[in-house]
């Protein structure tokens, strides 16, 4: 079928330049975090382990912190947005949601699981159960929907931990708000790292902020410096003072680059408050210096930003076929898996290099040559 220009404007036509570039920046960060697993994870050392890691070590997993929060709460103003210019009504929207959100469950029990080597409960998994919730949701009024979201994320922490003998009681306890590994039998167990309830309150707020797109552009971009800069203070007072929101308070340490760790290693499994507060505050302001930035529609970002599921999977196993392949060649002990942080620096940057051209070819077939089989991925 021949690409012709007026299939391109079309297809561009309704989306948000702005999103889609955040979208990607999220996902490229995200790819710089597997990498950082695959390849530095020989180490042993947790980043997030004040007393063992080192700040280029904590900081190459900070800064991934952003993605799954920004990335879910984009989902959601996307679910808006689509919903918003192509007029569909509630009963088509309950449809799309929710078979998007069962195949995007199926998809993370199969295809990713494989990646991990057992049944891992996380990012794709959270957004499709978010999906189907929002199937729901979306039939009230959307700044209603806003306020319930913004509840779920301020007061979660409230909800106190509980532990079952009971398999089943574990599984749903842990699957709702505690992450946790659950053992269905001596060889097979689940391992949830995304719980649903703080995500749907993510979702659920994400959805809402979809209006903004359609108030005068200098309203939206009032509101998104204001409201970023509210999360951002309100985090720093909490978290300064230890008031509330995080299971493991704020210490001074013995240097001043592990205080500032010690202040920014906040609980991502579930998202703490102040951890929700901390990413999601700076998406606002991002999205606002995008929206002045003025970023064209030729701008190479947007590849990956409009293919993100194509390129979830396939980043993963690129992963596992350069990780097989190096570790064939040059032996599973080398220094290069075992602590070399820069080499995983190398990976990254070749990895994003070897999927620019191979989502470039997807985006192509799916908006533009509109091949039927690729709506589903």
């Amino acid at each position: 079928m021949k690409i012709t220009k007026n299939r391109i404007l079309e297809h561009e036509h309704n989306r948000i330049i702005s999103i889609d570039i955040l979208r990607a920046i999220v996902m490229i960060l995200m790819v710089l975090d597997h990498t950082r697993g695959f390849w530095n994870g020989g180490t042993g050392i947790n980043p997030t382990d004040l007393l063992n890691t080192y700040p280029a070590l904590f900081f190459t997993r900070w800064i991934t912190h952003f993605c799954a929060p920004i990335f879910v709460i984009l989902t959601g103003m996307s679910a808006y947005i689509s919903k918003k210019n192509n007029s569909k009504s509630n009963k088509l929207c309950f449809s799309l949601l929710f078979r998007r959100g069962l195949l995007l469950i199926l998809l993370e029990l199969t295809v990713v699981s494989i990646i991990w080597g057992g049944t891992v409960l996380q990012v794709i998994w959270v957004i499709g159960v978010s999906m189907i919730i929002l199937s729901i949701l979306q039939f009230f009024p959307s700044r209603l929907v806003g306020l319930l979201g913004l509840l779920v994320i301020t007061f979660h922490n409230l909800i106190p931990e509980f532990n079952s003998s009971d398999i089943f009681s574990n599984l749903i306890l842990s699957i709702l708000h505690q992450s946790n590994i659950i053992r269905i039998s001596s060889q097979n167990e689940i391992r949830v790292l995304y719980p649903l309830i703080p995500w749907i309150g993510v979702m659920a707020l994400g959805y809402s902020l979809g209006e903004i797109y359609y108030w005068e552009k200098s309203s939206r971009g009032k509101f998104l410096i204001t409201t970023g800069s509210i999360f951002i203070v309100l985090f720093m007072i909490l978290r300064l003072f230890n008031i509330y929101g995080n299971p493991v308070p704020f210490q001074v340490q013995e240097s001043f680059a592990f205080t500032i760790i010690s202040f920014l290693n906040l609980e991502k499994y579930p998202p703490s408050f102040l951890f929700l507060l901390m990413t999601i505050g700076p998406m606002f302001l991002m999205l606002s210096f995008l929206e002045r930035f003025n970023p064209q529609k030729n701008n190479p970002l947007l590849i990956f930003g409009r293919t993100p599921l194509f390129f979830y999977i396939v980043h993963l196993y690129l992963i596992l076929f350069i990780s097989a392949t190096f570790r064939d060649i040059l032996g599973y002990n080398t220094i290069l898996f075992s602590f070399s942080l820069i080499f995983t620096y190398i990976v990254w940057a070749m990895m994003i290099v070897i999927l620019y051209p191979i989502c470039k070819y997807y985006y192509k077939l799916k908006f533009i040559l509109k091949l039927r089989w690729t709506k589903y991925l």
